[in-house]
């Protein structure tokens, strides 16, 4: 059997089984396409090369030894190797005698000063073959017969208090390199990673949310609503995701961003941004603090651009908008939420709107109010987020289906070919480049956004008949952006008057 560590706990797994396997086994968060982090322990001498663990049958002293000896201890520690106590005083004590003759080294005779935890060499009867290793206890002077070349030749950096449990009879059992462990990083088909003693395995990242940034925290939650983090930018510091960059927010809790923090832009470009941090950067203005990551880090410092990984969040979101009263109910009574409905509260209505809106004021005052209505006066549509990101974009905003998979859109104008919809707060991207422009023909239900090649930009519109000409917004194919379809509910909207509210479903 192998012991491994997935997500933090131990498991016992036989030996040839892999990291896939694993996972199978102990039901671990896996979604295939998501990022996978496995490291394996891998042990490497000490940056510091010239520490050396001294083991003695009293535990271990660490010492580093001076750079001008290093080249002469890398040579002869080795004969250091099951040396007994020599000799001890109130103020060293001494391990050997070794033969350390062949060094060519000369004693020196005067009297010496020397500090807590020094490490020296001293030569009994001024003898070379006769050679000591000591060990200060306190600061002193004394005369021991140095090498006049290194009177030091290293201190004590930890396991000092040990010294003065030293006596006749101890011994050094060896003397050794310090040895440290990394994690490196391991690639590769999950199928085909065998673990390993000590192997390390992350599926996903948790992170625990602010309450002190209940607006911002909000756009997180919305943002990996869908359990997932797509990374969009890495840098040494931090890696970010851009799926909602546009979106106006407050700012709130402007903090110090310590390594883990969760963030997100609040001002300035790319704003709506989210950000998890490497390592510790200064507070601005600009970054909203919504969480701390409690697990998983290590996803975050190995992902690359266009990884996607699976996230958790502490509280989860309370957020039922797009469920129905029915599904509602069931899963505000899993976290103790009282459920109140109102207009349409039959179980298979669906909610469009919810109050309070923020999961940390559901979670703070223990209920959730939603408006139910019929599911077949709910037009149901499919995003091509992928072949439009910017345009997609606008539109969730515009809709307001940033923080959930439904939003409204109000009728601004109305032809028999074409249903011209805008926000019902006037919000609107001011720049759309021109992306996933049609070609030969727009069919009946395409879902449109005008472009920067046009007057009327964000402009969003649904063809209601098919055309070779124009698409949904009635402008050319040059100044149109195809963003999705209907899918549900395309009738409904043929009798739709200026003025009146239609509530989209992202399917």
């Amino acid at each position: 059997m192998v012991g491994v560590f997935v997500n933090g706990g131990r498991v016992e797994a036989p030996t040839g089984t892999s990291v896939l396997d694993v996972l199978r086994m102990i039901g671990a968060p896996y979604r295939e396409g998501c990022k996978v982090t496995v490291l394996r322990r891998v042990k490497l001498p000490s940056p510091a090369s010239r520490d050396y663990s001294i083991e003695t049958n009293k535990g271990k002293i660490v010492v580093n030894v001076e750079e001008s000896f290093f080249p002469l201890w890398l040579k002869h520690f080795q004969l250091l190797d099951g040396v007994g106590m020599g000799w001890s005083t109130g103020n060293v004590v001494a391990f050997g005698p070794v033969d350390f003759s062949s060094l060519g080294l000369r004693p020196a005779r005067e009297k010496l000063r020397f500090a807590r935890f020094d490490l020296f060499l001293s030569f009994g009867g001024f003898d070379p073959s006769q050679a000591f290793l000591v060990l200060s206890k306190v600061p002193h002077e004394g005369i021991y017969g140095v090498p006049e070349e290194y009177p030091i030749i290293g201190r004590v950096v930890s396991g000092g208090h040990l010294i003065t449990e030293l006596e006749k009879g101890d011994r050094i059992l060896a003397v050794k390199p310090l040895i440290t462990e990394k994690k490196e990083l391991v690639t590769g088909k999950l199928g085909d990673i065998k673990v390993e003693e000590g192997m390390e395995i992350y599926t996903f990242v948790e992170v625990a949310l602010n309450l002190e940034a209940r607006v911002c925290a909000e756009h997180f939650l919305g943002v990996v609503r869908e359990g997932t983090f797509n990374v969009d930018r890495v840098a040494t510091s931090f890696i970010s995701s851009g799926a909602a960059v546009g979106v106006g927010l407050p700012s709130e809790n402007t903090v110090y961003r310590a390594r883990g923090t969760v963030t997100v832009r609040n001002s300035g470009n790319g704003v709506g941004a989210i950000y998890i941090y490497r390592r510790d950067s200064p507070f601005v203005t600009s970054h909203s603090v919504v969480g701390k990551v409690i697990r998983g880090i290590e996803i975050v410092d190995h992902a690359e651009s266009r990884d996607r990984f699976l996230i958790k969040t502490i509280p989860e979101r309370l957020m039922v908008v797009g469920m129905t009263q029915g599904e509602a109910s069931e899963y505000l009574a899993r976290w103790g939420i009282k459920h109140v409905r109102v207009n349409d509260e039959s179980d298979d209505a669906v909610v469009i709107e919810q109050r309070p809106k923020f999961t940390m004021d559901v979670k703070e005052q223990g209920v959730a109010v939603t408006l139910g209505v019929d599911p077949e006066s709910v037009v149901q549509i499919e995003l091509w987020e992928d072949e439009a990101p910017v345009s997609t974009s606008h539109f969730k905003s515009v809709a307001e289906m940033t923080m959930s998979n439904v939003g409204k859109l109000q009728v601004i104008a109305t032809t028999d070919e074409v249903l011209l919809l805008s926000s019902t707060s006037a919000k609107t991207f001011k720049s759309i480049p021109p992306e996933n422009p049609p070609s030969v023909e727009v069919e009946e239900g395409s879902v449109g956004v005008t472009n920067s090649f046009r007057k009327l930009t964000g402009v969003i519109g649904v063809r209601l008949k098919p055309s070779k000409s124009y698409g949904p917004t009635g402008e050319a194919f040059e100044g149109t952006n195809l963003i999705g379809r209907v899918v549900k509910g395309l009738d409904s909207l043929k009798n739709r008057k200026v003025g009146d509210v239609i509530y989209f479903m992202k399917r």
